[in-house]
């Protein structure tokens, strides 16, 4: 599911992004971040520290070149 989302977010090419999750982490009720819709979020914000720290060798299948 992690990999999904990470492509997902890839795909979508928001360079904010990190950004606007924060924001909207900051202003949501501690209900909301119990919730369902806060599982999610906190899995999105996974995947948005996932992307930060990969490289294009974690990404490309072996025997790939890289440009």
């Amino acid at each position: 599911m992690l990999m999904l989302m990470i492509y997902i977010v890839i795909k979508c090419q928001d360079p904010e992004m990190f950004a606007h999750f924060k924001l909207a982490n900051m202003f949501a009720t501690s209900s909301i971040k119990q919730s369902k819709l806060g599982y999610c979020a906190m899995n999105l914000c996974a995947c948005i520290e996932q992307i930060i720290v990969l490289e294009k060798s974690d990404i490309l299948e072996p025997g790939v070149a890289i440009d």
